[in-house]
């Protein structure tokens, strides 16, 4: 009894284990593994803020080793000398600023990076579901073809009986043509899609994790009243303008500095021919370095005039910025109505669809429908559901939008939509349908499969 557990829990982990390779969550994971782009960017982030840490460091001591050997005319011998300097910033504002731009500069980098993750985050779920898009695209494709070309066929067969004319062939054909042009064209589309989703993880892709049109995918519901609030406290881009306005107004100050003196403590140590350890061979002193500029070709006030102006145009983009992210919010938010209430109007029309479809399927039975009536209530059925699983899939995105303007956007809200994914998508198995009953049991119930075949 026991082994036969152990065998049940070890298929259940097998499957969800293989089912999990093909999640939203797992294609994730292996994009950020895998994709050159986006470890190619992560690279560039850490470049920058080594960068950062450079100026951030302005106001710490130097320290210098210098050697240099000395050889005057006339003498023999050659002499080495060496110096050892100390430098300590004492009074330096314009250091002290450039410290403090390393730090701002840091966290505009990082809010950057944050950003970023974010963006990919929206990129990848968006190439996921139009891969899946398209996938349905094709399999509708499939049909059309299919339902032509048996209309076709039994055109030609009623005009060689005399039942039909020349333009009926004519006109016949030219449909079939259509459907075969869209065909290659939906086929096109998925393998630009299943490509680019490919590139992105750096594997091929034969399966994918679905929506499954008898469950109706769960997300939280988002009030407007707090949405507006919530992205002007939270969202990324803004945050990344007033850190830029703070970083104008540090660029500022920093160009008022060239006007004010620096002084420096500065201690220094020479030793000749290298005796560091002969007390009788090394000089030192210990001064303070005083600096001030008092003509610089007039660059300093143009530097001060250009550092206004882009303070000011840094001011202005931010009023602009956080005025179009509650036009922004706003709009995400009619979108998700919008996308639900398309969902439910889909969802009925699927299910219409396909109880007219059982319906046209017992009379083509009894032979009271043709199974040209059959192909047509197939191809409405498979409309009908390519819509509902793209509108499915359009809420989706536009939930994980929403979350991408609040700034919340994360790893564990892309989880919890993986795994309401639980419809497996064979994106190798869809062999271009030979008959009516092939294509119905597709969409028929099971107690009318058994029909179909």
């Amino acid at each position: 009894m026991s082994n036969k557990v152990f065998l049940f829990l070890f298929t259940v982990l097998s499957t969800c284990s293989q089912a999990d390779q093909h999640s939203l969550a797992h294609i994730m994971r292996d994009a950020r593994e895998h994709d050159a782009g986006y470890l190619s960017s992560k690279a560039t982030f850490q470049s920058k803020k080594i960068s950062a840490q450079k100026d951030m460091r302005a106001m710490l001591p130097t320290v210098d080793l210098s050697s240099k050997l000395i050889n005057k005319y006339g003498d023999t011998q050659t002499n080495l000398e060496s110096k050892f300097s100390v430098s300590v910033p004492v009074y330096n504002p314009k250091s002290q600023l450039k410290a403090k731009s390393g730090h701002l500069s840091m966290e505009n980098i990082l809010l950057s990076e944050r950003a970023f993750e974010q963006n990919y985050t929206l990129d990848v779920a968006r190439a996921y579901f139009d891969l899946l898009s398209k996938h349905a695209l094709l399999n509708a494709a499939n049909i059309e073809e299919a339902q032509y070309q048996k209309n076709y066929e039994q055109v030609v067969e009623m005009y060689e009986n005399g039942l039909k004319s020349n333009i009926d062939v004519l006109s016949a054909q030219t449909n079939l043509n259509l459907s075969t042009v869209s065909n290659l064209e939906a086929k096109s589309a998925f393998n630009h899609a299943r490509s680019t989703l490919e590139k992105m993880i750096n594997q091929p892709i034969t399966e994918l994790q679905s929506t499954d049109t008898q469950n109706e995918i769960q997300l939280p519901l988002l009030e407007q009243s707090d949405i507006v609030d919530l992205a002007q406290s939270n969202n990324l881009a803004l945050k990344i303008s007033q850190n830029n306005l703070r970083q104008a107004q540090n660029t500022y100050n920093q160009s008022t500095t060239d006007f004010l003196p620096s002084l420096n403590l500065i201690t220094e140590a020479k030793f000749a021919d290298g005796k560091f350890w002969d007390e009788d061979a090394y000089t030192s002193n210990v001064y303070l370095n005083f600096s001030v500029n008092l003509f610089n070709k007039g660059n300093d006030q143009l530097s001060l005039k250009s550092s206004g102006k882009a303070h000011e145009a840094a001011s202005l983009s931010l009023k602009n910025n956080a005025y179009d992210l509650t036009l922004n919010t706003q709009k995400a938010h009619a979108d998700i109505a919008s996308a639900q209430a398309r969902l439910q109007a889909t969802q009925t029309a699927n299910e219409t669809a396909k109880l007219r479809l059982e319906a046209t399927y017992e009379q083509h039975k009894m032979g009271e429908e043709s199974e040209l009536d059959l192909f047509h209530a197939i191809n409405q059925a498979s409309l009908a559901r390519r819509n509902y699983i793209n509108a499915q899939h359009t809420l989706v995105i536009k939930h994980l939008e929403m979350l991408q303007i609040l700034g919340e956007l994360s790893e564990p809200s892309i989880d919890e939509i993986s795994h309401q994914l639980t419809k497996t998508v064979y994106l190798d198995a869809n062999g271009h349908p030979s008959s009516a009953s092939d294509l119905a049991a597709n969409f028929l119930p099971p107690y009318a499969q058994d029909s179909a075949d």
